[in-house]
């Protein structure tokens, strides 16, 4: 078994009610987000590159540049929800995703492994 990998940046804002108000990500800020996402392949049957992208792509797209507490108003749109929500649309899409990650800083990131759902 082989692993493709694929990497794209997106920019979004959103405030994190989560941690309480006094907690400076309740307030309005944003991130430039870097999401690598690892897929199985094979030598016989390879996935196409093209593929991957365009389903992260497809999800990504309602991100990138918006207010995520908008495209998500009735929840807090954390990193975390972020990587699961694109685990779920990818293997809706019939990828086989492996592994995510999510960085929403440069020290700072969420992993998903589909070997620990």
């Amino acid at each position: 078994m082989l692993q493709v990998e694929k990497t794209k940046t997106f920019y979004a804002a959103h405030s994190v009610k989560c941690f309480g108000p006094e907690h400076k990500c309740s307030r309005k800020h944003g991130h430039s987000y870097t999401v690598t996402v690892w897929a199985t392949t094979y030598q016989e049957n390879p996935l196409e590159f093209s593929s991957l992208e365009q389903a992260m792509d497809s999800l990504i797209s309602q991100w990138d540049h918006n207010d995520l507490n908008e495209v998500y108003p009735k929840c807090d749109p954390t990193v975390e929800f972020l990587c699961v929500r694109l685990a779920e649309h990818l293997l809706d899409s019939g990828i086989p995703v492996t592994k995510i990650r999510v960085q929403e800083t440069q020290s700072s990131a969420v992993v998903w492994n589909a070997l620990s759902v």
